[in-house]
């Protein structure tokens, strides 16, 4: 005997009712939003990235990217708002035309510090005339299924072309840490479906989409991405690619 849904939600309605409490707490300073869910293929979900893209009714892309994802320890900035950590992570990029390095050091904690983050953020990373350095913050959604969505505030700064020994200095305290993580990157228009295969030996997608902090953007999130995967049996991760590409 199946279970009842009589009188109860199903995983279904319960992820929407969630997301529709979630998007009346949007906030309004963010650049920009990206919502993302993660799942291990082994514990069932898509185990492909063709079949990501088919879950969600996507073409699949011509074009992939494979990446070496590398994270560090570095030394923790004393004037970070508490709950905040900075990251540092360096990716080796191939377009097929041989990898590049790119260095990137962000700072993340909770939403409601984020005015604070803003006021003591400069970004650390140097590069040689005619570099490419970027800067961005968003909000970091990360969708976990029944349980919800953990948010959280990011500002983070990418050189492209330099490694993290070239770009961050010194006095950052940076170490490289023994392990890293390949990763095949598959883009479509805002949509990122990317294969984590981690030190361990598992194997985790990671599914996001770039937006706004918009009620529309969020809700569509939940009904063209993090709905179909989960009714393909994915079931999402509480950690983070942080958390997962640093465990050694």
């Amino acid at each position: 005997m199946g279970p009842s849904t009589t009188g109860a939600c199903t995983r279904l309605c319960r992820v929407t009712l969630l997301a529709l409490s979630l998007l009346a707490c949007t906030a309004a300073h963010a650049n920009g939003a990206e919502h993302s869910v993660r799942w291990s293929s082994a514990a069932g979900g898509p185990k492909t990235t063709e079949e990501v893209f088919t879950a969600l009714g996507e073409d699949l892309p011509k074009k992939r990217e494979k990446l070496r994802v590398t994270y560090y320890t570095v030394n923790q900035p004393a004037s970070l708002p508490e709950g905040y950590r900075a990251v540092v992570r360096e990716r080796l990029v191939d377009k097929g035309e041989g990898p590049k390095p790119e260095a990137m050091y962000k700072v993340r904690g909770p939403e409601g510090s984020a005015a604070s983050a803003r006021a003591m953020w400069k970004c650390p990373l140097r590069t040689a005339p005619g570099g490419d350095l970027k800067s961005k913050e968003e909000f970091d959604v990360s969708w976990t299924g029944a349980e919800g969505s953990r948010r959280v505030f990011s500002m983070s700064c990418t050189v492209k072309g330099a490694s993290v020994d070239q770009a961050l200095p010194s006095g950052e305290g940076a170490k490289r840490l023994a392990c890293g993580s390949d990763v095949e990157l598959a883009a479509r228009g805002k949509l990122t479906v990317e294969r984590w295969a981690l030190p361990g030996g598992g194997i985790v997608f990671d599914v996001s989409r770039n937006g706004d902090t918009s009620a529309e953007d969020a809700r569509r999130f939940v009904d063209k991405v993090l709905r179909p995967l989960l009714a393909r049996g994915a079931t999402p991760l509480v950690q983070g690619m942080t958390e997962l590409g640093s465990f050694c």
